[in-house]
């Protein structure tokens, strides 16, 4: 089972390796569940795309994606790449989503504050995209190429069972 899951992330960082467009600054919000392969489907195309990314996992997963920061610093990840803020939803999460510095937001979770996220960026009238439910489209978000290039259409898990959008 491990050794799935950590194909499953190296695969993600070679889909998606230049195939986006830089867009700013990402907040990346993440569930409680499967915390090494949710914090990679939001960090792995925010950084394909040239992007800094502020990582908020969940307050009850929060150790995996530590490590993920802590990694990404021994591989030297300049500073400030890759950030991860812990503490709850109301505390950390709806500071971040609605953040004026932020170009996108991306969130899996609960639909109720899949919504609230939503509705936070886009008063600074940014894009959110929301995974409530499990039915997100990461590439499609990050404006990736999808379905050309290193990994053809439908090889990514976190655009559903009917492939990317």
């Amino acid at each position: 089972m491990r050794s799935a899951v950590l194909d499953n992330v190296a695969t993600s960082f070679e889909y998606y390796a230049g195939q986006a467009e830089a867009l700013g600054l990402a907040g990346l919000i993440t569930p409680w569940n499967y915390p090494l392969l949710m914090a990679p489907w939001k960090v792995v195309p925010a950084l394909a795309a040239r992007c800094c990314a502020v990582l908020k996992p969940s307050e009850l997963a929060s150790l995996t994606c530590l490590e993920l920061a802590a990694i990404a610093a021994e591989v030297q990840l300049p500073p400030g790449v890759l950030n991860v803020v812990t503490g709850t939803g109301p505390g950390a999460g709806a500071p971040l989503s609605a953040h004026p510095g932020l170009a996108k937001a991306a969130f899996t979770g609960s639909a109720a504050t899949g919504r609230r996220v939503s509705l936070s960026a886009t008063v600074n009238l940014r894009p959110a995209f929301s995974g409530a439910g499990g039915q997100e489209r990461t590439a499609r978000a990050w404006g990736c190429r999808c379905g050309e290039g290193r990994g053809g259409e439908g090889k990514h898990a976190g655009w559903g069972p009917e492939g990317p959008g």
